[in-house]
């Protein structure tokens, strides 16, 4: 997808139309995302000991903590040619610095501490803040106002948190897992189903010879 942007944020640039190009890349990523990570980070523990066996509940844990980490890592990855478009190298290699000292030091306090949920907890907050960083610096660069892309995401956001809150109110009435995994499987599904077939009748619209 990285290769994919750089070709069209460098033709975008030359044409000035750049910011609205990652304007609009960060809403169908978020759009992408954002509902079924926030359904995964509920159900992980429930999901992982279902499917591998009860040693691996912690493992679901740990999905469960580096949820957020991860929307960012999605969030932010295409947008890496973004500095080689706009000659901003050396900006990438301070945040790259950046980043690798967050990791390790991370990794050097987990191992002090010697727990290990709450090494995972200090990477996935190093994580947040380094990546959210780097979100900030593409909006810069582009001169995009983060509000406004941020607004753009407010409906999947509304989603997310109201697929959330429903699978928790089921939780707390103690189904049986498979049921509960279903349901939330039937979320996602749901979710994509119509977000995606909504933009495949926009699609036939637009080129369908009626709408001329």
């Amino acid at each position: 997808m990285n290769k994919v942007f750089l070709q069209q944020g460098s033709e975008a640039h030359r044409e000035g139309r750049l910011a609205k190009l990652v304007e609009q890349l960060f809403t169908q990523i978020m759009r992408a995302t954002l509902v079924p990570l926030a359904v995964l980070a509920v159900v992980a523990p429930e999901l992982y000991k279902l499917v591998f066996g009860p040693d691996w509940t912690e493992a679901g844990l740990y999905t469960q903590i580096l949820t957020p980490w991860a929307l960012l890592w999605f969030l932010t990855g295409p947008f890496t040619g973004l500095f080689a478009i706009l000659e901003q190298q050396p900006m990438q290699l301070r945040w790259n610095l950046l980043n690798f000292a967050a990791r390790l030091a991370t990794i050097l306090v987990g191992a002090w501490l010697g727990n290990a949920i709450l090494t995972i907890a200090l990477m996935s907050i190093a994580g947040v803040l380094t990546y959210g960083l780097k979100l900030l610096l593409t909006f810069r660069l582009v001169h995009l106002n983060l509000r406004i892309a941020l607004v753009a995401g407010l409906p999947y956001l509304g989603i997310a948190l109201a697929s959330v809150t429903f699978l928790l109110a089921l939780d707390g009435l103690e189904l049986d897992p498979v049921p509960y995994l279903a349901i939330s499987i039937v979320i996602v599904l749901a979710y994509l189903i119509v977000t995606y077939y909504r933009d495949a009748h926009r699609m036939i619209n637009r080129i369908s010879p009626d709408s001329a």
